[in-house]
């Protein structure tokens, strides 16, 4: 039943990999760097040269000096375009190094820098907490490499949902992808955030979502008028009455368009939109697109529909993101209070924007979703590609589960011990062992062996073979105060969710139980235990249940082909205070127990005669 072997299965990629991507990405930075700094201080100097030629003109009016100034200030900007460009080269190489360092920790078995990806979720999920699939350790940041935050709780919800459906065609996208290292992390770069922090598109699709209206023709020509009659009031000021006259009526000009552009603004909800923040994030998506269009030669279907997808949404992303860039030019008082309050561009972006929301509105979400979807699938592939394992076979056949040197895809790789199996329809396993010899880290190995292939991903075996099932665990239960629930009660209620729930499952359930109904004396607690065992023995499906009560050992005996018998064992002498295990997993029912011998290694008053 047991098989342990050292080496799996070499990964494709590995930390050399990694740091030679990482040497790259970091000697480009510095020419970034270097580039960047040569454009500031040629920025500096034409600036100077700007004041001195502006006071030049202020000395002695002329058509020369005017021109050096306005050629000056043309070369500023354009200076400027450049200098940005440079930066955000540099940034992007920065980003690329920081993801190969880590894929470099995670080829290294060293998770150190994992962050938790902060995905809600009810303490009543079905396998959730007891899998150890959330917080900055557990299996889902170890197989988040996503750069957006939709690309994250995408593959959330592929893992977390227990009704999500099992695809044989996302394993095959993700095996497709698995070869492609330089495009994940080409798609991670593209689809990061711009400043180090995650900029959620909600707003800008709540906005699409309301119902406005749109700006009428009316008011856009009335804003031109209103443009019109400003700018003209204030040259005829300036040259009928002087300077003076001129700057107070600009200013009269100014107030009265501001309020205004902002009366309107605020109507229309584009106020709410911080500018910003939506062209990070635009910019972001848009970026993540094209490096999703570079699929388009691959043959596998679902990749090619995502980057038809990906290259359709270009031209609309260009458009809102010059959108959302004069929208973050308001937030200069410069600009707002000066040249856009005289051009009324308050309300000419407004009705801007919302022709684009009338155009494009049923495709945002569809965009921001093709790129969550090329992300999450990277990512399965990016585990599959630097962690040793095996892809899972799924047959509408033979044994439910079988797995040959299984190991936990959660532990040191260094410490991992596998164990194989083999399960068919109907059948209950009942494992029993000495505390602390691994029977639950071995449900658990179980458990997510299913949840990893039903995601599309290689599993730590080599071999696997499963057919579709539904996930059901009760292992972690504690009391509930805000329900008024013992732990008892508690644990009750989470057995009867996970039979009513296998009962409803449209595929086999794999109901994973450790130690259940301990809050009860122990002949209620065989009993119940037995009984439940029993009713599942008509059922479809599996039961994994592990136990210190030897006497349901006796099931074997009257179910001899359904309830199989397995055990973890302490090594040690039986007259040893210390513990000792191997971890393998034995067929039978454990020959002897741990319990008093630790107890007294505690310190605790137990009766040598008791063992």
């Amino acid at each position: 039943m047991t098989s342990r072997v050292t080496t799996i299965a070499s990964a494709q990629i590995d930390v050399t990999w990694h740091q030679e991507q990482v040497q790259a990405a970091s000697s480009a930075a510095r020419r970034c760097a270097r580039f960047c700094d040569g454009i500031a201080v040629s920025r500096f100097v034409i600036l100077l040269c700007g004041v001195l030629a502006a006071a030049a003109v202020a000395a002695r009016p002329g058509a020369g000096p005017i021109i050096a100034v306005a050629l000056m200030a043309a070369a500023w900007l354009l200076l400027a375009l450049w200098h940005g460009m440079w930066i955000d080269r540099r940034d992007a190489c920065r980003r690329r190094m920081r993801y190969h360092e880590h894929g470099a920790q995670r080829c290294a078995d060293q998770w150190q820098h994992l962050d938790d990806p902060a995905i809600p979720c009810s303490a009543e999920h079905p396998f959730a907490h007891d899998l150890d699939l959330l917080g900055s350790q557990g299996l889902l940041a170890r197989l988040d490499s996503c750069g957006s935050r939709h690309g994250s709780e995408l593959l959330a919800s592929w893992l977390l949902d227990p009704e999500q459906a099992w695809s044989a065609q996302r394993q095959e996208a993700v095996q497709a992808l698995a070869t492609r290292h330089t495009w994940r992390a080409a798609v991670h770069v593209a689809a990061a955030p711009r400043r180090g922090v995650q900029v959620s598109a909600a707003p800008l699709q709540s906005w699409l979502a309301q119902e406005v209206q749109t700006p009428s023709l009316l008011l856009r020509v009335a804003a031109i008028a209103a443009s019109v009659v400003a700018v003209s009031a204030i040259v005829l000021a300036s040259v009928a009455l002087g300077l003076t006259a001129g700057l107070a009526t600009a200013l009269v000009a100014i107030l009265v368009l501001s309020a205004w552009e902002g009366r309107r603004l605020q109507g229309s909800g584009l106020s709410q939109l911080d500018g910003d923040a939506q062209v990070d994030g635009l910019i972001a998506l848009r970026h993540g697109l094209r490096a999703v269009y570079a699929l388009n030669d691959d043959s596998h279907p679902r990749l090619a529909a995502l980057a038809a997808s990906a290259q359709q949404a270009d031209h609309g992303l260009a458009a809102v993101g010059r959108l959302a860039a004069a929208l973050a030019r308001r937030a200069n008082p410069l600009w707002t209070y000066g040249p856009g309050a005289l051009l009324c561009a308050g309300i000419h972006l407004e009705q801007r924007f919302h022709h684009w929301g009338q155009q494009h509105r049923q495709h945002f979400s569809h965009w921001l979703q093709v790129l969550a979807e090329a992300e999450a699938l990277a990512s399965l592939a990016t585990w599959a590609a630097e962690q040793p394992g095996t892809w899972p076979q799924l047959n509408d056949h033979g044994p439910l589960l079988a797995a040959e040197n299984l190991q936990h895809p959660l532990l040191p790789r260094s410490q991992r011990i596998g164990n194989s199996c083999s399960l068919n329809q109907g059948q209950v396993l009942i494992l029993t062992g000495a505390n602390a010899s691994g029977k639950s880290t071995w449900l658990r190995t179980l458990s997510l062996a299913v949840i990893l292939a039903r995601v599309g991903t290689t599993v730590p075996a080599q071999r696997l073979h499963l057919q579709k099932m539904h996930v059901a665990t009760v292992m972690r239960v504690h009391d509930d105060l805000a329900a008024q629930r013992s732990r008892f009660q508690a644990e009750v209620h989470r057995l009867a969710q996970a039979l009513h729930t296998a009962t409803e499952s449209a595929v086999a359930p794999l109901l994973v139980f450790d130690e259940i109904l301990g809050g009860t004396n122990s002949q209620e607690r065989h009993e119940g235990t037995r009984s439940i065992i029993r009713a599942r023995l008509q059922q479809p499906g599996v039961v994994l249940l592990a136990t210190h009560d030897l006497a349901l050992a006796a099931l074997a005996e009257e179910f001899p082909q359904q309830v199989q018998l397995a055990h973890f064992a302490d090594t040690a002498d039986a007259d040893s205070r210390d513990l000792a295990f191997d971890y393998q997993l034995r067929s039978g029912v454990i020959a002897s127990t741990n319990a008093l011998r630790v107890m007294r290694a505690a310190g605790l008053p137990v009766d040598q005669a008791s063992s």
